[in-house]
């Protein structure tokens, strides 16, 4: 397989209102698209956006990479399968693996061309029958407890049965209020989990744990700054409620500690902090392996990045390999284009009944985006 085009397109995709995280504020979104096509007309597309808040590489570290990704593609003789995709990445671009967005961005682009050339979908790619539909979870941006109230009953009414609340932007005691107006404001069968951005020290987040224990939380994602592995652990063992890693495991390197030390119970996948979708597919795989479940998730990006973390999501939800019998998988956190006042689509799906619908179309599933420019 051989790329008759091969595209780089700039882009900025602004909030609705400010996002408020224990890392910082973002007001916009931006990054490129990736656009590839074979001589036949087929083609891919993929997204590439940038976090330094969250650890991924900056702007300008990307664009250079885009560089050696275009120079490495131009006259490039592709592999036909996505573990050799994945290999062929590697070898031919190692610094890519310091620019995990830019990496994914161009990994998901030819692998939906590879979806399109075998008349499958991008899930397809990875299981045969991926799930038609991925459960996802609304997140609360409010701040005040009496909105973040009136945010998850809006949620429930719309179908969602999983609420995800920021903590760890400001002090204890306002985490508190707004976590428990969550709380009651819903039926004890909705689930609820917390993300605090590794806001906390240990012992910090060893007597706010113990304070929620009565609260009935799903998860903590991130309780300790990235790379407190051991403290992390001690945590775990102590913690009231269970954990999850998320910065920690952000990089390759670091997901792989993770597995190895454990000290929590679930692992957050971002596939465009991680490097790609065979990265977290491969991931996800380890982690079932170690007893540990697993919550796609986006990194704030825009339709084309969330619709390739929604097929990845779906592939794992039907591969038998990874399901426990009785048990529903965690809600993914898939939703956040509703934080967006501009995409890439007219009209970007949004969840329905607190579920997304897998795409069923050859490649990506979507067509006629638009691009803002910067």
């Amino acid at each position: 397989m051989r790329l008759a085009l091969l595209e780089f397109l700039s882009y900025t995709l602004p909030f609705h209102a400010p996002f408020r995280t224990a890392n910082g504020v973002l007001t916009q979104r931006t990054g490129w698209l990736v656009r590839v096509a074979d001589v036949e007309g087929l083609g891919g597309l993929g997204e590439i956006a940038p976090l330094p808040e969250f650890g991924t590489e900056t702007l300008p570290q990307a664009e250079l990479a885009l560089r050696e990704w275009g120079r490495a593609l131009e006259t490039a003789e592709l592999p036909e399968t996505p573990a050799q995709m994945d290999e062929w990445l590697d070898s031919k671009v190692p610094r890519g693996s310091d620019c995990p967005t830019a990496r994914a961005g161009v990994e998901q682009a030819l692998l939906v061309l590879l979806a399109q050339r075998r008349g499958v979908s991008l899930g397809e790619l990875f299981t045969p029958a991926p799930a038609p539909r991925v459960a996802v979870n609304a997140t609360l941006s409010a701040s005040a407890p009496e909105e973040a109230a009136r945010q998850a009953q809006t949620a429930v009414s719309r179908g969602y049965g999983t609420l995800k609340v920021k903590v760890g932007v400001g002090g204890q005691r306002e985490d508190d209020s707004r976590l428990k107006a969550v709380r009651a404001a819903v039926a004890p069968h909705i689930k609820v989990r917390a993300d605090a951005n590794g806001a906390w020290n240990f012992a910090q987040a060893l007597e706010i744990l113990n304070s929620w224990k009565e609260l009935g939380l799903e998860y903590v994602e991130q309780p300790l700054p990235q790379g407190q592995e051991a403290e992390m652990i001690r945590l775990g063992q102590c913690s009231p409620i269970p954990l999850a890693a998320d910065e920690s495991a952000t990089t390759w390197n670091g997901a792989q500690r993770v597995l190895e030390q454990s000290g929590v119970a679930l692992l957050i996948l971002k596939p465009l902090a991680l490097g790609g979708l065979w990265r977290a597919w491969s991931l996800a795989h380890r982690a079932h392996l170690a007893g540990l479940g697993v919550v796609v998730t986006t990194l704030l990006e825009g339709s084309v990045g969330r619709t390739g973390a929604l097929h990845l999501a779906s592939a794992l939800r039907g591969d038998p390999r990874l399901q426990s019998p009785g048990m529903e998988p965690p809600a993914c956190g898939l939703a956040t284009g509703e934080l967006l006042a501009q995409d890439f689509l007219e009209a970007p799906e949004l969840p329905f009944q607190g579920g997304l619908m897998r795409p069923h179309a050859p490649g990506l599933g979507i067509s006629e985006i638009k691009i803002p420019s910067r």
